[in-house]
């Protein structure tokens, strides 16, 4: 985990535009946050990362962002405060797209990512429905 937010660190403060690392970086958040709560704090207990991720889902290469709205289905699928910070890190406006996407896969990974964010409580249904 470590390595993964020291890669995240230095992409964002160096500012490297390399689709390609994104993309291996976001891979390697997917697999990490795929699991149980503990598995999801270890991979949002550094700040950058969900920034990062809800960045790439916004502003990402097309794989970038498919892969991104996985972290974040990933992710939302934990607590309510895990689905709270996709939501203060721009998650909202980056799904937005793709709900509008002429690909049924893609509308569908977006629904489930909705669906696991308005698990959570009042908060984030009021959020999204908004």
């Amino acid at each position: 985990t470590e390595q993964i937010v020291g890669s995240v660190r230095c992409v964002q403060e160096t500012q490297v535009d390399d689709q390609e690392i994104h993309l291996e970086l976001l891979w390697a958040l997917s697999y990490m946050s795929d699991g149980e709560n503990w598995q999801i704090e270890e991979v949002i207990s550094f700040a950058r990362i969900p920034y990062f991720i809800c960045k790439q889902l916004l502003e990402g290469a097309e794989s970038n962002k498919l892969l991104a709205l996985r972290c974040c289905a990933n992710i939302a699928s934990g607590e309510h405060d895990h689905s709270k910070l996709l939501i203060e890190n721009g998650f909202l406006n980056g799904i937005k797209p793709i709900l509008q996407s002429s690909k049924k896969a893609e509308r569908k990974e977006a629904c489930w990512a909705i669906s696991n964010v308005m698990a959570c409580n009042y908060e984030e249904i009021d959020a999204i429905l908004k």
